[in-house]
């Protein structure tokens, strides 16, 4: 009687996931879309073999060149792979409205989101569309994409505490460096969760720790080459403050809140730091107290300190402290939630350039 074979039976090939027709990546966290682009583009190498990758910029296109590119045959590779980046001006609520009518009978053109909603419901089997944007306005073209199989991922900034895991985790796993706890949790208070910096940062601490011997990134290191940024923007933020011209203010204030990622409370309350020292040195001075001796009482450091005495001898008591009034008031408001953060911190800014014009 033949024995029974004991070898286990082969299983068959994993069939592959669908790869979706078309894709959103909406957000302001960039770095994760471009990195899920590229993981795309090599799902589909490896579907397909060689693809065809083709770029184009929504603020610039019409939509009619990036239909024709995704209906057309393509000339090296049977796959194309057409990202659209931008796509949140391609589709601007402009375009989305109907065109006036006309005395011929020629029924009027299509909108952009149109034309694209019409594309999602029956995608070129060949051809793989990513829409990448900072914002998303929700509509009939979600439903259409999502109806023929599309996905829309949103990326919103992290928290602090997820920035943390995830810089833990690539240090390790893409710049093969593992990195100490506390020196991602200064790395962040340094510079804030914008993945892209941090990955630059944590490339650049992995070398350093490469060169020196060291087992791992540490918060030393971290000290070392990266600094306090964060604390020295809000600083000169300060300075920038005594001056009175409410547009390189206001542009320094939108650099720090949508590039640094600098939380409004945050701001708030180096306002309110500013303004306590102003009123502070308006009434000392008024009272007769020596600059220096005000500088080092009310903690005042840096160009802020070679600045204030001078401004404050051109204010009064009154204005200062109705500052220092608003500022509290901004403070309180901005920690409970009341009204928009960045439209109460830029409310502020434009009070102290007034104040500094008097």
């Amino acid at each position: 009687m033949p024995q029974a074979s004991t070898k286990k039976p082969v299983p068959p090939p994993a069939t592959p996931l669908p790869i979706p027709p078309v894709l959103v990546f909406h957000g302001p966290e960039r770095f994760e879309a471009l990195g899920l682009t590229e993981k795309l583009r090599k799902q589909l190498t490896k579907v397909h073999g060689q693809i065809q990758v083709v770029l184009f910029d929504g603020s610039t296109t019409p939509p009619a060149e990036i239909l024709d590119e995704l209906r057309s045959t393509g000339l090296l590779a049977s796959q194309k792979l057409v990202i659209v980046d931008n796509a949140d001006a391609l589709l601007k609520a402009a375009d989305d409205e109907p065109a006036p009518p006309t005395l011929t009978r020629r029924p009027p053109s299509k909108s952009a989101r149109e034309l694209f909603e019409a594309y999602a419901r029956a995608p070129e089997p060949t051809a793989t569309l990513v829409l990448r944007a900072n914002t998303w306005k929700p509509g009939k073209l979600d439903k259409a994409i999502v109806e023929a199989g599309g996905e829309i991922t949103e990326y919103k900034p992290l928290s602090d505490d997820a920035a943390v895991a995830w810089v833990l985790k690539r240090a390790r796993t893409t710049h093969a460096v593992p990195m100490d706890d506390d020196a991602a949790e200064l790395l962040i208070a340094s510079i804030g969760t914008d993945l892209a910096h941090l990955d630059s940062e944590a490339g650049k601490l992995a070398i350093a720790a490469l060169a020196r011997n060291l087992p791992s990134i540490t918060r030393t290191l971290v000290a070392e080459l990266t600094g306090t940024a964060r604390e020295e923007e809000l600083f000169a933020l300060q300075s920038v403050l005594l001056q009175p011209d409410p547009q390189t203010s206001l542009a320094y204030l939108r650099d720090m809140l949508q590039v640094s990622r600098h939380n409004p409370v945050a701001l708030g309350i180096a306002c309110l730091a500013l303004a306590r020292q102003i009123d502070g040195m308006c009434r000392g001075l008024a009272a007769g107290e020596n600059p220096s001796a005000l500088n080092a009482r009310l903690k005042i450091w840096g160009k802020v300190a070679d600045q204030l005495p001078s401004i404050a001898r051109r204010l009064n008591p009154a204005s200062t402290a109705e500052l220092l009034l608003q500022c509290t008031e901004t403070d309180a408001r901005n920690k409970s939630g009341r009204g928009d953060p960045t439209h109460n911190i830029e409310a502020l800014v434009l009070r102290f350039n007034a104040l500094m014009t008097h």
